[in-house]
């Protein structure tokens, strides 16, 4: 008799939490901000308030998206009702165009021929020493963890080819904090433009002002480019490292995830300021994992392409791979970088290095092929090779 009274009363307990829960539902509905609108779940119960298309939602804080990806404090799929006080739509990215009218790549809004921070630098700010600096612009996964390691060149060259006066790192910086917010605002370029100027480059003088500097890491496309060539001109040298598209993709998407997340540190979020090829959210929302990390890849090699074309004098070499960086890559680096005549030891030429950072097996090419076809088409984008969708402009 007792136990029948008890559990009466938590089904009376459990149909007023269910009213409560759905009063509060229903509450909360009035609380979406006049630009959005609401999403019902699978309950048809209201959900959570969704920015109008190609608009995304910014500055909430911990505990209002719906979906994990608030390392960049954005959130494509809308917020929590309640922090409608908070959250906001904005739409800064696919509707400014710093060359009046707006052009377009397909559904990308195209950005490379836009000025590319064009700040004006004090004299005072630019270096002026004769010290060289090699910057390795990459996605990352696509060997610049090999590269930045002094035993890697050891083992290719030989320690009788290493000149003494070179320092070889991987993502040196000396405030990565810093560094991984600076896309996330509309001053991105005078962020950037500071932080190069007060720390990055004091950071790198500060262990050897005169070797020279090979800095291999993929934290540079934090909207640092521009700064990096205003502030060291002519001592600044660029390599442009391309892999395999859809290696490069399968291997981030093994994380999970997708660029917008704490699992990518050093990626771009497609209406970051900072991005050359910014895609609307309702279509963002769609991709697959995999599909997200293709247009990671063309938006780094947009942002290449408007790095030449607002400082075409830059010192630039491009290295693109498939399935091996050869001893014959790596020489053309090591020479531009001031290893004159360095020849690669005939032993390191089948070392595994980079290639197995995501070993092939259970890759599923086939499926592949598919999703790059439906991203190309949601897209429009005319064409793809085997390193981006992106055509150059130059």
């Amino acid at each position: 008799m007792m136990r029948a009274v008890v559990v009466g009363l938590c089904l009376l307990l459990l149909l007023k939490c269910d009213k409560l829960t759905n009063a509060k539902n229903a509450g909360e509905a009035l609380q979406c901000p006049p630009n959005t609108f609401p999403r019902l779940n699978y309950k048809q119960q209201h959900s959570h308030c969704v920015c109008p298309n190609s608009m995304i939602c910014a500055g909430c804080g911990i505990g209002c998206t719906v979906e994990s990806n608030m390392f960049k404090r954005r959130c494509v799929r809308g917020f929590k009702p309640s922090c409608g006080s908070q959250c906001r739509c904005s739409a800064v990215n696919m509707t400014l165009s710093t060359s009046g009218k707006p052009k377009y790549y397909g559904k990308l809004l195209d950005r490379r021929l836009d000025k590319y921070c064009d700040l004006p630098v004090e004299p005072s700010m630019k270096y002026k020493g004769n010290k060289t600096f090699v910057f390795v612009i990459s996605n990352g996964h696509t060997g610049t963890t090999y590269l930045g390691q002094t035993s890697s060149w050891r083992q290719m060259f030989g320690d009788d080819q290493m000149p003494a006066n070179m320092k070889i790192v991987h993502e040196n910086e000396v405030d990565k904090e810093v560094v991984k917010k600076i896309p996330w605002n509309d001053d991105f370029c005078h962020k950037a433009l500071e932080y190069v100027a007060e720390k990055k480059i004091p950071h790198i003088l500060k262990d050897n002002p005169d070797a020279i500097f090979f800095g291999s890491g993929h934290q540079v496309i934090l909207g640092l480019l521009p700064a990096l060539s205003d502030l060291l001109g002519s001592n600044a040298k660029f390599i442009r490292l391309r892999r395999n598209k859809w290696d490069v993709a399968y291997s981030y998407a093994q994380k999970g995830g997708g660029p917008c997340t704490s699992r990518c540190i050093y990626c771009i979020c497609p209406l970051d300021a900072t991005a050359r090829m910014p895609i609307p959210g309702e279509i963002w929302s769609s991709l697959s994992v995999f599909q997200k990390y293709l247009w990671f890849v063309d938006e780094v090699e947009a942002q290449w392409q408007a790095l030449v074309h607002s400082r075409p004098d830059i010192q630039r070499i491009e290295v693109n791979w498939d399935k091996k960086l050869s001893p014959q890559d790596f020489q053309k680096i090591a020479e531009f970088s001031g290893m004159s005549g360095a020849t690669p030891q005939e032993a390191t030429s089948d070392r595994r290095h980079v290639n197995q950072h995501v070993s092939g097996q259970g890759k599923n090419y086939t499926d592949m092929q598919q999703q790059e076809d439906e991203y190309k088409k949601l897209l429009e984008l005319p064409t793809c090779d085997l390193y981006s969708c992106i055509n150059t402009i130059l």
